[in-house]
């Protein structure tokens, strides 16, 4: 039996029926993990951020329905105009992924592969999925605990960082302000006051993102303003102090009662306690709102979440959810991990003794 000849392949589109936009390729979103959709790609007249079009070129069927995709997209972008309207600009980027939406002013960072308001905004948004990423692996929570997706905000202009979280976050702040819980949102102002680096500009991504990530997995509840506060400041200085070495964040704490406490690296100041019998119990550190803990308090509250992330793996979104019903900690522990805290307080010690040092490892 003769066999049909094989199908002539276009050359264009390689018979996908689409192919990709050229008036928007030189604007390649510039990301390294996935996500679904992005202002500057919507704002291409030819394909409305589909990054493809129907070939003209011949009549295969198309892989993707183009015009619905657009449609999507478009929804999507109207989803986010009122923030341009309220903001009274058109100059901000709005990027989407599984579990985050960034809204930024900022026009470029110091990162190579940010050197531009659309990459930076790529850029920033990596770093937060991959910090959610790790949160769940090692606090050992999953998609579907979580509430809505984290909002995070970046403005240039101190009027903007104002108007933006006044009405978003529901706070007056100038410079940092976050609403947690079940839609949690994040408004940092930066290039200014203390946020002057992309060092400073992480830090407090980073440390902010904790505190919401925590507020929104099981029950929508800020335990830093629940009688939990060491396990939220805690936790947000273990993320600092994971990807940069040392937490230079600290909220709802005094400057000069800051200064005052000359704190250096963390691991140094817990050794020092252990080897002069000065250590506060888990007890004196929990049951307390974070207003209520000083600085050399929340060091030891980073401790304890260390030793839970680290030589607990998989607890710590246990252990939190029992917080959120207002479980004392003895009950939450023995909850959560089955461990009495004597026990958890005895595995503390060792674990300490084992792991820190009084001066950084070279790497």
């Amino acid at each position: 039996v003769a066999q049909e000849p094989p199908r002539p392949v276009c050359e264009t589109c390689k018979d996908r029926g689409v192919s990709v936009c050229r008036l928007c390729a030189s604007k390649a979103c510039e990301s390294e993990l996935p996500f679904e959709s992005c202002s500057v790609a919507q704002d291409c007249g030819d394909c409305g951020g589909v990054r493809l079009r129907d070939c003209t070129m011949c009549e295969h069927a198309a892989e993707i329905d183009v015009a619905a995709a657009r449609t999507t997209l478009e929804l999507w972008r109207n989803t986010l105009r009122p923030i341009d309207e309220y903001m009274n600009t058109k100059d901000l980027v709005h990027i989407e992924s599984a579990h985050f939406i960034v809204t930024s002013d900022v026009r470029k960072t110091d990162a190579k592969r940010a050197t531009s308001q659309h990459a930076a905004a790529h850029w920033l948004l990596d770093g937060l999925e991959r910090q959610r990423a790790d949160f769940c692996a090692e606090a050992g929570c999953k998609d579907e605990d979580f509430g809505g997706k984290l909002h995070v905000m970046l403005w240039i202009k101190e009027s903007d960082q104002s108007k933006a979280a006044s009405r978003y976050t529901l706070e007056r702040a100038n410079a940092q302000a976050k609403l947690m819980g079940a839609k949690p949102v994040i408004s940092l102002l930066c290039g200014k006051g203390r946020l002057r680096t992309d060092v400073d500009l992480r830090h407090a991504l980073v440390h902010q993102a904790a505190h919401c990530l925590l507020s929104s997995v099981f029950e929508p509840v800020a335990l830093m303003n629940d009688k939990s506060g060491w396990i939220d400041e805690g936790l947000a200085h273990y993320f600092e102090i994971k990807y940069f070495g040392e937490a230079v964040e600290w909220c709802n704490v005094d400057p000069k009662v800051l200064e005052a406490a000359k704190l250096g690296r963390f691991e140094a100041h817990v050794l020092d306690g252990l080897a002069h019998a000065a250590v506060p119990s888990l007890s004196n550190v929990a049951g307390s709102d974070l207003l209520g803990l000083a600085p050399l308090q929340r060091v030891f509250a980073w401790s304890y979440v260390d030793c839970l992330m680290r030589k607990y793996p998989g607890t710590l979104a246990r252990l939190a959810k029992q917080l959120k019903k207002r479980k004392l900690v003895t009950e939450a522990l023995q909850l959560a991990l089955d461990l009495p805290q004597a026990d958890f307080e005895a595995a503390w010690h060792d674990f300490v003794k084992a792991s820190y040092t009084l001066k950084p490892v070279r790497k």
